[in-house]
């Protein structure tokens, strides 16, 4: 990058005093020579702070999407255990009503907790080892949490199971953040 630069600004100034005849001994003097290490000066000033710039909204962008990432992990987390919660609700009440509202509100949930699903994934890169964990777990957590297997989890026993999901889920997103903190932070150093 430098030397690009550097070849830029000499073919200027070349081309500038061939295309102006101006001799190379007044280009030379003492007076020209400090305007252009003045404009040098700038123009590097110049590429620095547009460098530091791009750094500054990169890394913005990011420390963003890992709050939303997180925010989304947490709300995942929190509406599964109310689908499982509602769904217990129904499927163990007597009273019809009781059952019909429980039943609507898993119903809700289910669709929210997709919803949310879907933005996690579209955040996960799975060329990456962190991402590919938190996809693998979130698929064995659908896999308990399918209808067909609600029954079995909503017994307190079997709970422990899906529990642990949640805590290698939890653990598998702060890995994975924490890397991407890091590389937010390398974009602001010039290291």
């Amino acid at each position: 990058m430098k030397n690009i630069i550097l070849g830029i600004f000499i073919g200027l100034t070349a081309s500038f005093l061939i295309l102006n005849r101006i001799p190379w001994s007044e280009f030379f003097s003492i007076t020209v020579l400090k305007a252009g290490f003045t404009v040098f000066l700038a123009l590097i000033g110049g590429l620095i702070a547009l460098y530091q710039v791009k750094a500054n909204v990169i890394s913005s962008a990011r420390i963003k999407w890992i709050e939303e990432f997180k925010t989304n992990i947490a709300e995942y987390t929190s509406m599964t255990n109310e689908v499982i919660f509602s769904f217990r609700e129904h499927f163990e009440s007597k009273d019809l009503d009781h059952r019909s509202l429980y039943h609507q509100k898993y119903m809700d949930v289910s669709h929210k907790v997709a919803i949310v699903r879907g933005k996690i994934y579209l955040n996960l890169n799975l060329d990456e080892k962190p991402y590919k964990s938190i996809c693998n777990i979130m698929t064995n957590i659908e896999k308990l949490t399918l209808h067909t297997n609600l029954e079995n989890i909503c017994q307190e026993e079997n709970y422990d199971e899906i529990s642990d999901l949640f805590n290698d889920l939890n653990s598998a997103t702060f890995k994975a953040m924490k890397i991407e903190w890091e590389k937010s932070k390398k974009l602001i150093n010039f290291n």
